[in-house]
């Protein structure tokens, strides 16, 4: 190759590693690699991990120039719900993850890219004020429990001592609904524990002695410290409970509880039975003047199998109703009419008691004497109310009761 073609050659190939340089520029700027300025990056200017009391609120912050729009979501939603603000909201102890869905453009008028940032947020259990100790003592063993600093547990602790029986739901608790009422400061729980007492409604007393998730709301009364062994004492089906005021502080024995009798009364370790100074009030428990009179007071609906408790209505038919169930479970294949209830025949006639009543959604109606409805929505006319759907809204109701026919038992157990 003489010097003229060497020289073409070179020049040649500086051109070519020239082109390339420039197309590979071009490629990167386009790509964005370059024209990315660390600014135009969301951040989030909350701390990867927190951790609160239930109830308590905190606000995650996204930051950025050109950010289009975040999108937050709760792992769990028991333990903590977050809006589309940012505001994020304990509801019960344990831990999730908050996350948060950035989409952002990198320039004005650019592509829009997506970015996600996940903080753990562990809620802890909120400190409250309690009040004394009482004891629940079940079939002769006795369980120290604590008294929550709610309306409806002061109420209740002024009511010891006392006994009642309480029956079985769910295999996970039992309950007894009382002729006084409590105040009510009802709140979604989110997970029930062995051992919690609760106030459902305003006068449905409930032991718990099994823990799982619930979206039912109670008002708290109180709990047990250390419920082992108390599904063992409550045993299947109804169970005789008796809550007594605790002397702990005078000094009542706790520690082998179970060999106190029922119905023994609770003195001191250092005094004799008889030298209980007169006047002063034994923790003997006295049977409850509310007692179990209501044997037919609820009937249960087996719908898409769900358990769902229904509170009778004080009146001829509803007591009607609950003789026929008596005698067998009723199951009733039901549709929808009106876009507000169920209804279907009941193929028996009942006393009625119509009155004019708007329905709300849970409302059980006798209508005409032999058909039944379950409402979930309001209608005005004139009806027999048998009872109410207990702890489920509207949204829940209309969930389980789904679209179109269904089939629904009527059971007293």
């Amino acid at each position: 190759m003489n010097q003229r073609k060497r020289s073409f050659f070179i020049c040649r190939c500086v051109f070519v590693s020239i082109l390339v340089v420039m197309f590979a520029n071009s490629v990167f700027i386009k790509s964005g690699v370059y024209a990315e300025p660390a600014k135009t990056i969301p951040k989030i200017t909350s701390k990867k991990k927190i951790s609160l009391n239930e109830g308590n609120s905190y606000k995650v912050k996204v930051s950025g120039k050109y950010i289009v729009n975040v999108v937050f979501s709760s792992s769990n939603k028991l333990v903590a719900v977050v809006n589309k603000k940012g505001k994020v909201t304990t509801k019960h102890t344990g831990t999730c993850k908050i996350k948060a869905n950035v989409s952002y453009r990198r320039k004005k008028g650019g592509k829009i890219y997506k970015k996600s940032y996940n903080i753990t947020v562990n809620v802890k259990h909120k400190t409250q004020k309690k009040l004394k100790s009482f004891i629940i003592r079940v079939n002769g063993k006795d369980f120290v429990a604590k008294v929550y600093n709610t309306k409806a547990g002061e109420e209740f602790y002024k009511k010891l001592p006392k006994t009642i029986t309480m029956k079985e739901l769910n295999g996970n608790e039992k309950y007894y609904y009382a002729n006084s009422t409590f105040s009510e400061e009802e709140k979604k729980v989110g997970i029930i524990k062995t051992g919690d007492l609760m106030l459902y409604g305003n006068s449905c007393i409930v032991l718990f002695y099994d823990t799982f998730r619930t979206s039912y709301e109670y008002t708290r009364i109180g709990y047990i410290e250390n419920p082992a062994g108390l599904a063992k004492e409550v045993g299947k089906g109804k169970a005789k409970v008796s809550f007594l005021k605790d002397t702990a502080s005078e000094g009542y024995k706790k520690d082998n509880m179970s060999t106190t009798q029922p119905d023994e009364p609770v003195v001191s370790p250092t005094e004799q039975p008889d030298s209980i100074p007169t006047g002063q009030p034994s923790e003997t428990p006295s049977e409850d003047t509310d007692k179990d009179n209501k044997t037919d007071d609820t009937v249960f609906l087996y719908i898409n199998g769900q358990k769902i408790m229904v509170v009778l209505e004080n009146n001829s038919s509803a007591n009607a109703f609950a003789e026929l169930l008596k005698n067998s479970d009723i199951t009733i294949d039901m549709y929808d009419y009106g876009n507000f209830e169920k209804v279907g025949s009941l193929g028996n006639t009942l006393p009625t008691n119509d009155q004019r009543i708007t329905t709300e959604p849970g409302d059980v109606i006798l209508y005409q004497g032999n058909q039944i409805t379950i409402y979930y929505d309001k209608n005005t006319w004139n009806f027999t109310k048998l009872g109410k759907v207990q702890g489920l809204s509207k949204e829940e109701l209309k969930n389980i009761l789904g679209e179109g026919n269904v089939s629904v038992t009527f059971s007293l157990q």
